[in-house]
């Protein structure tokens, strides 16, 4: 059962003002960009909205991608483990790859110790071993995680254009998931936003802002 709430509408107290060159040469160019922006196999109306793909807590038993956390780096390859290793360890604990073979160098206590990772299970295991020994040496921080990845509509996304929801990830893309894309939909269910893409789409401006135009010459004689 749907849940329905109560709202009280207000007075307009909107100040209202007659339509302005700029504002039919806005809806002039808008008309044109619906009208010829490619449907990408979507029927009118048409907008766009923000899609990503998101990662959320899984378990053993269940997830799509194992990530190695330390802190609040999250490493999602043998390379990250690599690349974190030597950015942030002073000579005592050190990393090289080589043929997708991840081996960590370290100190002991019978000298230089070393460990060979040949795949992420590998580095489980480690873990899960180091868990056992309640270790509190250089290995201490790094945990795997096991993560769902789901896709989602962002909220609070909405375009009338292709264009415009792509110039809103150019300028702000660091705020989305690295695979954020432009995602059209139809509100087939929104009769009144379908009406207004419809005038949108028809009424003649170019007439109307000639219009205006002679008038306001005619004004000024």
């Amino acid at each position: 059962m749907a849940i329905f709430q109560k709202t009280r509408p207000h007075p307009d107290t909107t100040k209202k003002h007659a339509v302005t060159p700029e504002e039919l040469k806005f809806l002039t160019e808008l008309q044109t960009e619906l009208n010829t922006q490619d449907d990408m196999g979507n029927a009118d109306p048409r907008f766009w909205v923000i899609k990503e793909t998101e990662e959320t807590l899984g378990s053993p038993e269940n997830y799509d991608n194992k990530l190695l956390l330390r802190e609040e780096t999250v490493m999602r390859s043998l390379k990250d483990v690599a690349d974190y290793v030597n950015e942030n360890y002073d000579g005592d604990f050190s990393a090289e790859l080589h043929d997708g073979c991840l081996t960590l160098y370290y100190d002991d206590d019978d000298g230089n110790g070393r460990y060979s990772i040949g795949s992420w299970d590998d580095f489980t295991g480690l873990l899960d071993h180091i868990d056992d020994q309640d270790d509190d040496g250089i290995w201490s921080g790094f945990r795997i995680v096991y993560a769902l990845r789901r896709e989602r509509i962002v909220p609070d996304t909405l375009f009338l254009t292709h264009a415009d929801c792509e110039k809103h990830l150019r300028a702000y893309g660091y705020n989305y998931e690295s695979d954020a894309h432009a995602f059209v939909m139809t509100a087939i269910r929104s009769p009144r936003y379908e009406r207004l893409i419809r005038i949108l789409q028809t009424v003649d401006f170019d007439s109307m802002l000639t219009d205006l135009n002679i008038s306001t010459r005619a004004t000024h004689k």
